[in-house]
């Protein structure tokens, strides 16, 4: 049992991971940064997972597990975060591995000022047998580092012309200031998404954001899970416009019209989506909070949609008859008043 507060405290939600996880403990204990806790939390797992963990909890105090029934991947980050000391969080996915001086590299710039709330490094992909290339796309390109100097700047730098740019979209492989994430309740995330949640725990964070920043390091080794991604294709329509309502309900709908161009970009972002991956075949396909909130923004920044078949579908949902656009504003009103009496 540790008796000095440390001052990160490293997350890592497990589920039916047994195949990797100790690979991840082993770099975690690699760290060249010491001055850590890492609460390892068993998501309910049914695999041999429980009871490794509490094996490798044993090899070192500073290792702690939590059991809880399962509740999903954000509802076991924010088990960590109850359960952490630090004044840092670092969450690592269970089946990936931080850099042996990854950490250390985001603490020190965390200390050189007062003002950063998140620091990221860059992260390489990998899987069982290769390395690929580094992301987010900055990466690739410059190891200059990039500041953020605000929250607004911060979601406008996570999407740049639809594509992860200045900052990954990601929760792990950023150091993130405990206070923040409590303060804004920035994990309690419905457990109905399972795609995209990271980007809607790193808004409600940006509510109460004053600087990110990313450093010129490799800081994070990403397993490449291709079942998940075959998963993520098979979202529907719906899916997506209800990620969009709570994205809008909970951080944009009270800062407009100072961020719409961010909320503008994750429109464009969802909707390239939803036309490449053949989600929208009809009209009906989508809510009505979409045709209110997400279509007219759409149109508003139709200059910066470069794809033809974004176009194309964004073109044929204009043309939607005037009666219809009302019935939807009529129903979306009858689903507010519903919900708040």
């Amino acid at each position: 049992m540790q008796t000095n507060i440390p001052l990160v405290s490293i997350v890592v939600p497990v589920y039916n991971t047994a195949k990797y996880v100790a690979e991840c403990v082993e770099s975690i204990l690699s760290q060249t940064f010491a001055d850590y806790e890492a609460i390892l939390v068993d998501d309910g797992s049914t695999d041999d997972s429980p009871t490794l963990l509490d094996d490798l909890a044993t090899r070192d105090p500073r290792l702690r597990v939590v059991h809880q029934p399962n509740g999903g991947v954000t509802a076991a980050r924010r088990k960590g975060v109850e359960e952490a000391l630090g004044q840092w969080i670092y969450f690592i996915d269970a089946d990936d591995r931080p850099t042996p001086d990854g950490l250390d590299a985001l603490v020190q710039r965390a200390r050189q000022d007062s003002e950063v709330d998140i620091v990221e490094g860059c992260a390489t992909t990998f899987d069982d047998e290769k390395l690929f290339a580094p992301t987010p796309a900055l990466c690739r390109t410059t190891h200059a580092e990039v500041a953020h100097p605000d929250a607004i700047s911060f979601v406008k730098g996570i999407y740049t012309d639809g594509t992860l740019s200045e900052a990954s979209g990601s929760v792990w492989g950023k150091l993130i200031r405990r206070e923040k994430i409590l303060e804004t309740n920035a994990l309690d995330i419905p457990r109905r998404f399972t795609n995209g949640e990271d980007i809607l725990m790193l808004m409600l964070l940006s509510r109460r954001l004053r600087k990110h920043v990313m450093v010129e390091k490799d800081v994070y080794l990403y397993r490449v899970n291709l079942a998940q991604s075959a998963s993520t294709n098979r979202l529907t329509a719906t899916y997506w416009c209800d990620w969009l309502e709570f994205a809008w309900t909970n951080v944009f709908s009270s800062r407009l019209p100072h961020w719409q161009e961010p909320w503008e970009d994750i429109c464009r972002e969802v909707f390239h989506r939803l036309a490449h991956t053949g989600l929208v075949r009809r009209s009906t396909d989508l809510t009505p909070f979409f045709y209110l909130n997400v279509l007219p923004y759409l149109t508003a920044s139709k200059g910066k949609i470069h794809s033809s078949t974004d176009r194309r579908y964004l073109a044929a949902l204009s043309k939607q008859p005037p009666l219809q656009t009302l019935l939807l504003k009529l129903l979306d009103i009858l689903f507010y008043l519903k919900n708040h009496h």
